[in-house]
């Protein structure tokens, strides 16, 4: 993979890389809460052909921030803040879980920048039993209990530190209070969608994906469930979800 680079923000350092393979159009991977963009080493081997740019989230990985709260919008906000740094005017964007979301907040505050989307376990519909919910599975006491999977994420965020981004996430999901996307605006996103996630996903079961699939135009956008496949990004059932992405981008006329 590309050597880590780091871009400067006012109350943020984040890490990515950026493999540019030619003039087109790079694919964007953006993690969910808790990863980074190791986590998509495997599906950006799948996509070798692209230019693709993977960044880690403030409080992610090697990333790192001063925040003291954070929320989608700000994620976003970096993101294209990143994208003007790199000169890279539009991009195909492939989230898993919160990066999905973040990358349908950035197609619909900056369309112009966002030349299609895909999201694979996103989580859309934030109701106050799910926010809650999630607030406690991402409680540091809790997941203290459980000594190997917190280390492994301790190992994982060592930036900012496991604790701080725990806190940074629990302030995010509970910043869905405030706003969260709507059926209504992700409907006036420019870009085509294709909403995905597998049928084993106990976070984003696969009847909320097709809630959100019905709520848009079917023309231009299109939903995905991947077999055998729970919410974990390392579990993705790879050559299925490169197909149906490929198909996606064929069927919406995108080529590099």
């Amino acid at each position: 993979m590309p050597k880590t680079m780091h871009l400067i923000l006012d109350d943020v350092e984040i890490a990515y890389d950026y493999a540019k393979t030619n003039n087109d159009t790079p694919v964007l991977f953006l993690h969910g809460a808790l990863g980074s963009r190791g986590g998509f080493d495997v599906l950006r081997k799948s996509f070798a052909e692209r230019s693709h740019i993977a960044v880690d989230f403030a409080a992610h990985g090697d990333s790192d921030t001063m925040r003291s709260a954070m929320n989608a919008e700000l994620l976003a906000s970096d993101t294209l803040a990143l994208l003007d740094a790199l000169d890279v005017e539009r991009v195909d964007i492939i989230g898993h879980s919160l990066g999905g979301y973040v990358g349908l907040v950035l197609a619909h505050l900056a369309p112009s920048r966002v030349r299609s989307a895909v999201t694979l376990g996103t989580k859309f519909y934030w109701t106050k039993d799910a926010v809650q919910t999630t607030l406690q599975d991402l409680d540091a006491d809790l997941l203290r209990k459980n000594a190997r999977a917190y280390d492994a994420l301790a190992s994982l965020h060592t930036a900012t530190g496991i604790d701080k981004t725990l806190g940074l996430m629990q302030s995010l999901i509970a910043d869905f209070d405030r706003w969260q996307l709507d059926e209504a605006t992700v409907k006036s996103i420019q870009a085509p969608l294709l909403v995905s996630a597998g049928d084993h996903d106990g976070f984003v079961p696969p009847s909320e994906v097709t809630r959100l699939f019905d709520a848009l135009e079917k023309k231009r956008n299109a939903m995905a469930i991947l077999p055998s496949t729970p919410h974990a990004l390392h579990h993705v059932a790879v050559a299925c979800f490169e197909q149906a992405v490929r198909r996606f981008w064929e069927r919406c006329g995108l080529t590099a």
